[in-house]
């Protein structure tokens, strides 16, 4: 999990249609916003509406902040549809209603608490929601035109569910959890009917209709593909290859093309296929800093223009006040990025400059008194016992190969390292 975005994507995919993608990744303009903790986008009137914290923030598509919208608490999954943008307000129990022409909000619409995650489908607006620590995740729907005739689709689900909808149908998936499951229903005016479902990989990252409602597509941690399937029957119906890991997914708007993004090091982190041939249109690598390491999706904000001519996505970087901080820290000559990722019991440092984590430890560790303000020199002297006994990764392949590749042997090892918090 590395901390949130701080860069906007914007793909030019136009002059790309019908072409075959080149053997390499290529590199596709990126952008530095004011973003720290993006959870959702959506595009309207030529701009991309970006949730955070207890605001939506309006981006031209050059990344530049052209409004803040306030008093939005809990601001999650957000959705456009027609001339309006419709925004999830996980604290408020609600959904706000903006007009993207004046960049405020017209209506706000009352839901159960904690609505997380939106989508349309027939003459409803559905979401998905789920308090972090209590209550019971659950899917529910509103009148899409007027808010009201609350209803609740029955079903269990272990999180608040991603949803996804177009025309008469509706997709919805947990997040998370090894196998995931989709499963589809068609909507009928109040009348939610189920469908099919179907396993579609582990650890669920997004999903998406098609405009016609007839196609339904994923993308998991794994496999590592992008599925589409047969909405009606949830049938396999074709996959586009990305590489590990697909994070997110998003059918352009007249349902020709696929986008996805990835969250891999080292290979493109945005792709583009067309659906009916499955040729790829765009490998497309994207880092705003040439120094740092290349940088992820952010789930829940892959997004197309209006005309499918470009698809937008957030990218996950540090915090903006990191890497001043890190700077100011280091040597006089400039200080290395350092990317951080701090767990519960772990903190992995990575020094763009080296080639492995080993050859960056002796340089990590001189800077240890230096951040001893910061409260964590000892997990950063942890990472001689990392180097020495090797990462949980390493550990556990380790023990799957003396134990006979036995994963009952492997889960054994890690409840015994937590239990003696040796990491």
């Amino acid at each position: 999990m590395r901390f949130a975005a701080g860069a906007v994507l914007g793909v030019l995919l136009g002059a790309l249609l019908g072409v075959p993608a080149a053997a390499a990744t290529s590199k596709v303009p990126a952008v530095v916003t004011t973003l720290t903790a993006p959870k959702a986008m959506a595009a309207a009137g030529g701009k991309l509406f970006v949730s955070e914290g207890n605001t939506v923030v309006v981006l031209g598509t050059d990344g530049r902040t052209t409004k803040t919208i306030s008093g939005l608490f809990g601001a999650a999954g957000i959705v456009a549809n027609g001339d309006r943008v419709y925004v999830a307000l996980s604290q408020a129990a609600a959904i706000a209603v903006l007009d993207p022409a004046t960049l405020t909000e017209i209506g706000r619409w009352t839901t159960v608490a904690c609505p997380v995650n939106l989508a349309f489908a027939g003459t409803r607006l559905f979401y998905g929601h789920g308090c972090p620590t209590n209550g019971t995740p659950g899917l529910g729907s509103v009148d899409a035109t007027t808010g009201t005739g609350a209803q609740t689709v029955p079903g269990s689900f272990y999180s608040a569910p991603l949803v996804a909808g177009a025309g008469s149908t509706l997709a919805v998936g947990v997040p998370g959890l090894s196998p995931a499951t989709v499963s589809t229903y068609r909507v009928d005016g109040t009348t939610v009917t189920p469908l099919a479902t179907a396993e579609v990989g582990s650890y669920l990252g997004g999903v998406t209709v098609s405009k016609d409602g007839t196609k339904v597509a994923t993308a998991a941690g794994s496999p590592y593909h992008l599925a589409q399937f047969t909405a009606k029957t949830m049938a396999g119906a074709g996959t586009f290859e990305t590489g590990a890991y697909p994070a997110t997914v998003a059918y352009s708007p007249d349902g020709t093309k696929l986008g996805g993004g990835v969250d891999a090091h080292g290979a493109g982190n945005v792709r583009a296929f067309h659906v009916a041939t499955g040729l790829s249109l765009l490998d497309g690598n994207a880092h705003p800093k040439p120094a740092y390491n290349q940088p992820g999706p952010v789930t829940g904000t892959l997004t197309w223009a209006a005309d499918g001519s470009r698809l937008y996505t957030l990218l996950d970087e540090l915090t903006s006040a990191a890497p001043g901080l890190l700077a100011e820290l280091g040597p006089a000559g400039g200080f290395p990025h350092v990317t951080g990722e701090l767990l519960t019991n772990t903190v992995e440092l990575v020094s763009a400059p080296h080639r492995r984590v080993r050859e960056a430890v002796t340089d990590l560790t001189r800077l240890a008194e230096q951040i001893a303000t910061l409260d964590c020199a000892a997990e950063i002297d942890g990472l001689r016992d990392i180097v020495s006994r090797g990462a949980s990764y390493q550990r556990q392949l380790r023990t799957a190969a003396a134990n006979n590749g036995s994963l009952k042997a492997v889960v054994s090892s890690l409840v015994r390292e937590m239990r003696e918090d040796s990491f």
